[in-house]
């Protein structure tokens, strides 16, 4: 059994990396808000940090970019490690299994260029990758 986390936000830092071996390593972290406010009425934002590895990282690294609303599934991985003073130190990781882009961030440069996204007729930006309905028929439960 694993546990399993869900986060839904923007997408904070991204960081590349590469191990001894050659292994990739894509960090990237999450901010998404709570469900409560605080005393002033404010949200309070949770940063959490997600690794991918290997080739999926990879391919992460090409399409996601710092203020894209995504959805993330990923598990809990827990490890421990001796430091310098020989001090058993534990740190908990989620390791990505799943990434959705819900939303682009659009830059300067994006709304200029020709690969804008079209506006509907209403002259309504849109944000959001297509919806894609299947037949009931195929649907597999």
């Amino acid at each position: 059994m694993s546990c399993v986390l869900i986060a839904q936000g923007r997408v904070g830092k991204i960081q590349q990396r590469s191990l001894n071996n050659g292994t990739s390593v894509l960090d990237f972290s999450v901010a998404s808000r709570t469900g409560f406010k605080d005393k002033e009425g404010n949200y309070k934002t949770e940063w959490t940090e997600f690794e991918a590895w290997g080739k999926h990282g990879e391919a992460l690294f090409k399409v996601i970019h710092v203020g894209d609303i995504v959805s993330v599934m990923a598990d809990k991985v827990s490890n421990k490690f001796t430091d310098k003073e020989g001090k058993t130190r534990y740190f908990t990781s989620y390791r990505v299994s799943r990434l959705d882009v819900l939303s682009f961030k659009k830059s300067p440069a994006d709304k200029a260029s020709n690969n804008a996204p079209a506006e509907a007729e209403t002259g309504e930006k849109v944000d959001a990758p297509p919806v894609i309905e299947f037949p009931k028929d195929d649907i597999p439960f």
